[in-house]
């Protein structure tokens, strides 16, 4: 026989109330006593629990429950980082390695020699947009002085 999982839903407590026809046999409604007889159901007092709802399952039914849940809720965890992984991976890559990337294909364009490149436009003012201003500095900076040395 398999483990069993005892489980306590709710209990009920009688208030003031209930001891109008809870009291005693003889305080009781006629017709409640009609009904059910005059041998149970009385003598309650304020606040007693009178009744309770307990179950009982099958201690595998519960773990399979449980599992199911544990497996949701890592599944979502699991979404959420691997969406927070990707829209930094996203944001990393449109704010620091693409405009890098371009700033070191002009400066290898430069490095070869094509002082004709075009100036790279930076639109942040962050160290990225300082190393393409200084970059583009340089850049004219050389095209002032070979201009120089062929005059």
């Amino acid at each position: 026989m398999s483990e069993r999982l005892t489980v306590l839903l709710s209990r009920t407590k009688a208030g003031a109330a209930c001891l109008r026809c809870h009291d005693t046999a003889d305080r009781a409604p006629p017709t409640m006593i009609a009904k059910y007889g005059s041998a149970g159901g009385f003598g309650w007092k304020v606040n007693e629990i009178i009744g309770a709802q307990i179950i009982q399952i099958p201690e595998a039914f519960a773990l399979a429950r449980a599992d199911a849940t544990f497996r949701v809720f890592m599944g979502s965890l699991l979404s959420v980082l691997l969406a927070i992984v990707l829209t930094f991976n996203l944001l990393l890559w449109w704010m620091v390695i693409r405009p890098i990337t371009k700033i070191s294909v002009l400066a290898d364009q430069i490095s070869l020699g094509a002082v004709d490149a075009p100036d790279f436009v930076g639109r942040s003012r962050d160290e990225i947009g300082s190393l393409a201003m200084a970059l583009s500095r340089m850049r004219r900076s050389l095209v002032q002085a070979m201009k120089m040395l062929e005059d």
